[in-house]
């Protein structure tokens, strides 16, 4: 294992993940700039093999945990569009996007509102909804669960397995959201 790339994993964090304990994934999945370079995290029970796809070049990502945490360390690389190549323990493959590459689609004026209880047309961000976000196409999720931990959207196309897409919580707020590409 890659001395540096060891010295950047949050173990405590990975943990919360792995035990869908964390409230925030997006602190730790997905791309994010560190010193070294771009640092790119996934969560894939049932892999053997993930890669992070920058243009045409394929980066082996090495598994962190047993579980099924993934991470990469790309010198010098700035943040970027990339796909994640995944192999699972079945023989399949697939390439996908990776859902914690995506912004939040509330703004902070959407918040502010919701949480005063006069954003009326909260309908059209609650709940699940198809869109296109950066060019690409899926749905987006949205739920206000104020009590919650955490909360997954699941389905046939994670296994029905909850620790896959845990969504991102908004501050306080009691909003989780996240967009599904494809």
């Amino acid at each position: 294992m890659d001395q540096v790339l060891y010295d950047l994993m949050d173990w405590a964090g990975i943990e919360e993940i792995v035990y869908s304990e964390a409230a925030n994934p997006e602190r730790l999945l997905g791309a994010h700039e560190v010193e070294e370079g771009l640092l790119i995290q996934v969560f894939m029970p049932h892999a053997v093999a993930v890669a992070a796809k920058v243009g045409n070049k394929s980066y082996p990502m090495e598994l962190q945990d047993e579980a099924g945490y993934y991470a990469v360390l790309l010198h010098g690389k700035k943040m970027s569009k990339y796909l994640l190549e995944i192999t699972y323990d079945n023989g399949t493959t697939e390439e996908l996007q990776d859902p914690y590459a995506f912004p939040s689609q509330f703004t902070d004026a959407e918040l502010k509102k919701f949480d005063a209880g006069i954003y009326y047309d909260v309908y059209r961000k609650m709940g699940a909804h198809p869109m296109t976000i950066d060019g690409v196409n899926g749905v987006y999720f949205a739920v206000w669960a104020p009590c919650a931990m955490r909360v997954s959207v699941v389905g046939d196309f994670n296994m029905w397995d909850g620790r896959r897409h845990q969504m991102k919580r908004l501050g306080d707020s009691g909003v989780f959201e996240l967009f599904m590409p494809g």
